[in-house]
């Protein structure tokens, strides 16, 4: 997805299925399976399209990792301030200076 591989992180965080339901029906995780993605990049590194393909991408990917499951797709990408998150201490808006420099 044009990222950095060395930079990404990936988290999976287990929802139990007791906590979650679709249009007021529980899902049964024996049967049904959602993904529910939530993508956190920096504010105006990425494009309508290129989110587009990273939703879909991941998709393609919760599929083959689930197998057949329902049609619901959970995608959310937060577009954050890069002044404000960053990781070792050091933000986004000072690792791209001193990516410049």
């Amino acid at each position: 997805m044009n990222r950095e591989r060395s930079l990404t992180t990936i988290v999976v965080d287990e929802i139990d299925s007791d906590s979650w339901a679709i249009g007021g029906k529980q899902i049964h995780p024996k049967n049904d399976f959602v993904s529910f993605v939530n993508i956190k990049v920096s504010a105006g590194t990425t494009n309508s399209t290129e989110m587009a393909a990273m939703m879909q991408e991941t998709k393609n990917l919760m599929s083959n990792i689930l197998g057949n499951h329902i049609a619901e797709n959970y995608f959310i990408i937060d577009e954050l301030n890069p002044s404000a998150w960053g990781f070792d201490g050091i933000s986004m808006t000072q690792r791209s200076k001193l990516e410049i420099s």
